[in-house]
């Protein structure tokens, strides 16, 4: 069974989609989603996904969910994702089977990647050290973004935690920019680097028991 949205996450989803509704023909705008730890910011990224998906279907749209880590956080959000949404929009992990087995992203897809992983390059000979950037059976992942936009089929990328990334890994913006190059960028975080567009306040988590009142210790 579905979790049901709380008031502040109604607002919020909304929020959101009028941005993006706003910016889907604006190349290259960002929206900025600020949220305390607890709040439900993965839930209510799904529940945007879902609502672009069923009120946009005359424009076409890939989504690319990044997450920034050594682990396997981008594994731990598709996993979520998928369960809520139950097949639709269509949630897909980047790896070798996806890579071999797809020419590119389809219309409202989303795919799971770990972009800390994929930029990086041997410094010696300037090449990506990782398999999913070169070639698998003739094809990567560049060539996956570039298909996909030959279809007509707009990037929306959205960044997890994207004040880790973005703030201290030049590499990953320039990943962004230059190989994604989205049409709309959100990113979400409970400490984002710039004021944000959209945001939930640590009060109406509390409010709605998503988060427990914090004790505050040796207040002065």
């Amino acid at each position: 069974m579905s979790k049901q949205l709380k008031d502040y996450q109604i607002r919020v989803v909304e929020e959101l989609y009028d941005f993006f509704r706003f910016f889907l023909n604006k190349d290259g705008k960002e929206i900025v989603f600020k949220a305390p730890t607890g709040s439900g910011k993965t839930f209510i990224m799904t529940k945007l996904l879902e609502k672009i998906s069923l009120e946009k279907e005359n424009d076409k749209i890939a989504f690319i969910w990044a997450s920034i880590g050594k682990g396997d956080l981008h594994k731990q959000s598709y996993e979520s994702v998928k369960g809520e949404l139950k097949g639709y929009p269509d949630c897909q992990l980047l790896d070798e089977a996806f890579v071999s087995g797809n020419t590119f992203i389809k219309d409202k897809q989303i795919l799971f990647i770990n972009w800390e992983k994929l930029v990086q390059k041997n410094k010696r000979t300037d090449t990506w050290k990782n398999a999913l950037m070169r070639d698998q059976e003739g094809r990567n992942f560049i060539d996956l973004l570039e298909a996909t936009k030959e279809n007509e089929i707009k990037i929306c990328l959205i960044v997890d935690e994207s004040h880790i990334g973005l703030a201290k890994d030049t590499s990953i913006s320039i990943f962004r920019d230059e190989i994604i190059s989205p049409t709309v960028t959100i990113n979400m975080s409970a400490t984002p680097n710039r004021k944000p567009d959209v945001e939930v306040s640590l009060e109406e988590a509390i409010a709605e028991g998503m988060i427990k009142q914090q004790l505050i210790i040796n207040k002065d």
